[in-house]
């Protein structure tokens, strides 16, 4: 029998048998070489950052958008993913990237100097970052105050697949991102907030004044206040033209009747907390900044800055479902709309009572302490059973119907959201039991035990939330980022900190690249093993917070306030892991992190019998001023006048001290003295002068309504005896105040006052 010859050439045969036996030895080993991470799955993802004119609240204004919008589009990833990420600037100023809430190699944190080369103007920079752990994050600019002209936008992370899930699964994912808008330039909001002006609280109607106390039954709570020298109480800093959902002032979500909604919302802000709430049913919280948590209802919560929190939400049967953010301060909200039919909207969140320290948002105790805690919301301690879900949307909470709820913004309402003539009454929501609530840190568990490593060497450090409201200057300690040193921190310590809010501001603390557990007992953390694990806090007035974490890392990590105009007036620190060095291409912009920035301003006071003004710039602790005062009698050789060359040194909001000249026509004299913030919030200060003579001046300034000042000040010289002054300043614009003053000298006269 004759064996048929092969095709191939005998030594062909060899070789392929060969490769045939080195091929399956070569993948196996491959899988234990960097080779594996070929098999990765790589998400290329490109980021423009530029310049546009926008048009938010019917007004074209000059915005920075991230391809194209505002906010910038939506990133998923799934876990192990390595997210690659290429960021054009096509901006003529530097910008950056900060991945809020990931784990990530300190180097593509995104802080410029700190973690990350900035982005300067044309270049593109490539972000690669790892995928780790799920959930619901964020990404916006750290240069600057672009933040808050619109670079930011939402990350959404893949988990792996649960039993519970497959059980029960989503039906869809909808992502919420919520924001303030301002028509002004950022740099002059803070430059506004820099000056100590009041404007903006008028603006938004949080403008404190002794009629406003009266009407409010507060006159006691006010005079308390200023006899221990604390300033008015405000919740925001900010008057906002708009507060936006994905970008509108009202986004219509839709959703099919009876659909699961997995809702994920991001507060993007960059100074408004948000109260949360839905229209005739509760919040259903199933993870806190990223990561699961056990579910829990709550019929209503207040939504710090930069955290992210996922509801469980079915859509109606029948109804238009209102899921509505207000602004903390009462000065707007925003709302996304679920379904379709009559709107269901959600209750009215009351405006706070800012005259009272003993309730509302500023309640001046302990956080921690029992009797904060009965403050929390009429809501389960206890999870709320999976199973029970149906139930508690559909049987608990029957539609009642009622009168239409009034609402101040709804002439901003699209027309789609208005009821038809033969469309049912809207239903009235159900009174809540607390309806300004604090943050849900009491209700929250995470699914498992967060209990870090009882072996681990522990260490605590203790955090004052300090500032000054009237200069805007804002600290940790009493020191700004510029004036303090780094924290340092050893790799496998379990650190504790404890935040004490001196403050009548809320404070949203963030910690970069690491998780932490929020103690709502630190007396005894046994009793919390499944503590909720964040990045970011809110750290209430007058209260104690308490966090932990696991030194994991390394280099530098940034820790601030995010509320934005916080963090650059100084509410920041570094945690600095020992050993580790910054790299040196980083080592020219890390300067500007620590720069201490100065503004200036004025105002001049034009009457029919003197001038006077201030022309003044400063930083934190320095300023450079010079005041004139220059009158007449109606006569033209009676003319007077005092100018004043000063440099002041402020050691806090209380305390500063100053020298320089005076000059009047027959009296030029170097001077120094010190000046003091003193019970009931009079202004006093003294000087010596190079020829032996004192003065002793004594100031105060009250509110009678939110737009009329009255001033009273009196000085006595030592050798020019007494002057004196009482007035009247009733504000206009931003920039200009009708002025009515009698002097001693000069006798009364009318003008008025220009602001700069």
């Amino acid at each position: 029998m004759m064996i048929p010859t092969s095709p191939f050439p005998a030594w062909l045969g060899k070789k392929l048998a060969l490769l045939f036996v080195l091929v399956p030895l070569f993948v196996g080993a491959s899988s234990l070489t960097p080779l594996d991470a070929s098999a990765q799955r790589v998400v290329e993802t490109q980021l423009t950052i530029a310049r546009e004119q926008v048009s938010i609240e019917g007004r074209d204004v000059e915005a920075m958008t991230i391809n194209g919008g505002i906010p910038g589009p939506v990133l998923r990833w799934k876990i192990g993913d390595l997210a690659r990420i290429h960021v054009t600037n096509e901006m003529d100023v530097p910008t950056s990237v900060h991945w809020h809430g990931l784990l990530l190699p300190n180097r593509q944190d995104g802080v410029p100097g700190l973690t990350t080369p900035g982005i300067r103007p044309g270049q593109t920079h490539t972000f690669e970052i790892p995928i780790h752990h799920a959930g619901t994050y964020w990404y916006h600019s750290h240069t600057s105050l672009q933040e808050q002209r619109g670079v930011y936008g939402a990350i959404v992370i893949e988990p792996e697949p649960t039993d519970q899930e497959r059980a029960q699964p989503f039906d869809r994912d909808v992502v919420l991102v919520l924001s303030d808008w301002t028509n002004r330039d950022p740099h002059d909001v803070l430059r506004l907030l820099k000056r100590g002006s009041e404007w903006m609280s008028i603006e938004k109607g949080t403008a404190q004044s002794l009629w406003g106390a009266l009407r409010a039954d507060e006159l006691g709570a006010v005079f308390r206040r200023s006899l221990i020298r604390m300033p008015p109480m405000d919740i925001s800093d900010v008057s906002y033209d708009a507060f936006l959902t994905n970008g509108e002032r009202d986004h219509s979500a839709f959703g099919r009747p009876g659909e699961r909604i997995r809702l994920r919302v991001v507060n993007a802000s960059a100074s408004t907390y948000f109260y949360l709430g839905l229209g005739e049913r509760p919040l259903r919280i199933v993870a806190a900044d990223g990561l699961d948590v056990e579910p829990v209802e709550t019929n209503r919560i207040l939504m710090g800055i930069a955290e992210a929190y996922d509801f469980d939400l079915r859509i109606p049967d029948e109804g238009r479902l209102e899921f509505r953010a207000t602004a903390q301060d009462g000065s707007g909200r925003t709302s996304a709309w679920f379904g379709d039919g009559a709107p269901i909207r959600a209750e009215p969140v009351p405006r706070p009572n800012l005259y009272a320290m003993r309730h509302g948002d500023h309640r001046a105790k302990h956080a921690n302490a029992p009797e904060h805690q009965a403050h929390r919301n009429d809501a389960p301690t206890t999870p709320v059973p999976h199973e029970t879900h149906s139930e508690q949307h559909h049987g608990a909470h029957g539609h009642a119907a009622g009168p239409a709820i009034s609402d101040a913004h709804s002439s901003h309402t699209d027309h789609s959201m208005r009821p038809t003539t033969t469309a049912p009454k809207e239903r009235v929501p159900p009174a809540l039991p607390d309806p300004r609530p604090m943050p849900p840190y009491d209700l929250l568990r995470a699914t498992s035990s967060s209990a870090l490593d009882p072996e681990a060497p522990r260490r605590t450090i203790r955090l004052r939330l300090t500032g000054n409201m009237d200069r805007y200057v804002w600290s940790f300690d009493g020191k700004t980022l510029a004036e303090a040193d780094l924290i340092p921190i050893r790799r496998g310590e379990v650190l504790r900190v404890e935040l004490e809010n001196t403050t009548m501001m809320h404070h949203p603390l963030h910690l970069h690249g690491h998780f932490f557990r929020v103690l709502t007992d630190p007396r005894d953390p046994e009793a919390t093993p499944r503590a909720p694990l964040k990045h970011t806090v809110d750290v209430a007035p007058m209260a104690t917070t308490t966090i932990e974490f696991l030194a994991d890392a390394d280099h530098d990590w940034f820790f601030h306030c995010h509320v934005l105009y916080h963090m650059k007036s100084g509410m920041s620190r570094i945690f600095h892991y020992e050993g580790s060095a910054p790299d040196p291409d980083l080592s020219e912009e890390r300067a500007n992190l620590f720069r201490d920035p100065w503004y200036a301003w004025a105002n001049a006071s034009v009457l029919s019998n003197f001038t006077d003004g201030l022309l003044s710039t400063s930083n934190t602790r320095h300023e450079l001023a010079a005041e004139w005062e220059i009158g007449w009698q109606g006569v033209e050789d009676a003319v007077d006048h005092e100018v004043t060359g000063l440099y002041r040194y402020h050691f806090n909001r209380f305390y500063r001290v100053f020298a320089g000249g005076s000059f009047e026509e027959e009296r030029n004299v170097g001077i120094f003295g010190a000046e003091a913030l003193i019970p009931l919030n009079f202004d006093a200060g003294a000087w010596l002068d190079t020829r032996g003579h004192g003065r002793f001046m004594l100031g105060k300034t009250l509110s009678i309504t939110s737009r009329l000042d009255l001033e009273a000040e009196g000085e006595y010289d030592t050798e020019q005896q007494f002057e004196g002054s009482v007035g009247a300043r009733f504000r206009l614009t931003q920039m200009g105040s009708l002025a009515f003053e009698w002097h001693s000298e000069f006798g009364l006269g009318a003008g008025l006052e220009l602001i700069y």
